[in-house]
């Protein structure tokens, strides 16, 4: 019994100090993770992103809100409930067609890679 009460209070600070519990404000505050650039518009790059996303294996398992903000800016809010992990996906505007700026909390390599290969798919 007691073996079981230590490893539960292992595992919960454990997930604590690694930044598990972070809200989507905080995820906007970090630096970039990734920095991607595109021909494409940043309406039809975002609009994209959100559709793979929607549709890959991560969508499965997330809320993905897509958000349009002046300027011709949007941002993609990612949020696993399963695994506690939060990723925005900023889109702007450039002279040559945009840029994508990536945030996440996430622990798992998959996580982001599964992300990033639906991105990817988009740039083109």
């Amino acid at each position: 019994m007691w073996l079981k009460i230590k490893v539960v209070v292992v595992m919960v600070s454990f997930l604590l100090s690694t930044g598990c519990v972070t809200t989507l404000s905080e995820i906007r505050e970090k630096k970039p993770s990734r920095t991607l650039t595109s021909t494409k518009s940043p309406h039809e790059l975002a609009k994209c992103i959100e559709q793979k996303i929607r549709a890959g294996k991560i969508g499965a398992n997330c809320v993905v809100a897509l958000e349009e903000h002046p300027n011709n800016t949007y941002r993609i809010a990612i949020t696993q409930y399963r695994s506690n992990t939060v990723s925005d996906i900023f889109v702007k505007p450039t002279d040559s067609g945009s840029v994508v700026e990536c945030r996440n909390n996430y622990l798992w390599a998959v996580d982001s890679q599964l992300e990033l290969e639906a991105i990817d798919r988009c740039l083109k």
